[in-house]
């Protein structure tokens, strides 16, 4: 077989053209365990893009039309049409510009791994979506006391969520948690009508007419959690809360009660805005005492 070695075409400014017999094609074949590469360099030959074929283990003698439209920008390359099949299909190009993707029809059953980030969630979420939204977290910060923590903000007949994790007393004998009702402007109800049943150590007792709801712990325990769901219809507001002493068996508590504006029942000129979570003899909240507060969504 004859080898020809082109180097320079002498004539100045001359197209090289390659023509083969018949209906052959210019081959750039593969020699000494390489396959066939193309390569095109720059000017002055430093710099220089490859075009490759992929290796013989692939199996592929396919064949790339170049697209018989024009480019636009931002037009992607892709296959327009395709004849024959496998290994030996032609693929007719062209160029194309990128879809929209409908997001729309997103599942999220299809969805396997990584995460959404928050900024994606709707400021309002049906309640379809999900059953509670955060309204507020608070946490007493390291080296802090605070006499209380106040729940404030919570919205005209809704139901609410209230966890107390790990309330820390600086008094040794605060014998579990207080709960105060608020108003409007965040100060303390003093002539609400409260009625409430309380079971402890297994025997019920009944409170009425008291400034707020106990959560008794055992005597000499600082730590203690309880989680309540609340109420804030002024008509029939209630609440319901279990709370106990961690690592303490006997200073478990259930309670059950409700409330009326200036003891009489049914009264709807006022409701409760808030609660603040106190200590049972006063003593102050320290560092890493918590409270969440979520709010049930409504469809």
């Amino acid at each position: 077989m004859s080898k020809i070695k082109v180097d320079t075409i002498e004539s100045s400014n001359q197209n090289v053209k390659l023509t083969p017999n018949g209906t052959g094609v210019v081959e750039v074949k593969g020699a000494g365990g390489a396959d066939g590469t193309l390569k095109l360099t720059s000017s002055d030959g430093s710099n220089g893009v490859t075009i490759k074929s992929p290796p013989h283990s692939a199996g592929q003698s396919n064949t790339l039309v170049l697209p018989d439209n024009s480019p636009t920008q931002g037009d992607c390359l892709k296959v327009k049409s395709i004849s024959g099949s496998g290994s030996t299909a032609v693929g007719q190009l062209e160029y194309a510009a990128i879809a929209t993707p409908d997001l729309t029809q997103l599942n999220a059953s299809n969805l396997t791994s990584g995460t959404l980030a928050s900024a994606r969630f709707p400021a309002s979420i049906p309640a379809t979506a999900a059953g509670l939204k955060l309204h507020n977290f608070q946490e007493i910060p390291s080296g802090a006391e605070v006499s209380k923590i106040d729940v404030t903000g919570l919205e005209d007949n809704s139901t609410y969520l209230i966890i107390a994790d790990d309330l820390y007393f600086s008094n040794v004998s605060s014998q579990g948690a207080r709960i105060f009702l608020l108003k409007e402007d965040d100060t303390r109800y003093t002539s609400y009508y409260l009625k409430f049943e309380v079971k402890r150590y297994n025997s019920w007792f009944s409170e009425t007419g008291d400034d707020s709801y106990k959560l008794f712990a055992g005597q000499g325990h600082q730590y203690y959690s309880f989680v309540a769901t609340i109420s804030t219809s002024a008509e029939h507001g209630w609440i319901q809360a279990q709370g106990f002493t961690p690592g303490q068996s006997d200073a478990f508590t259930q309670l059950y009660g409700s409330w009326s504006p200036n003891g009489i029942d049914n009264n709807t000129s006022n409701r409760m805005h808030g609660i603040s979570i106190q200590g049972n003899t006063w003593g102050a909240l320290k560092e890493g005492s918590k409270v969440y507060t979520y709010k049930y969504l409504e469809s």
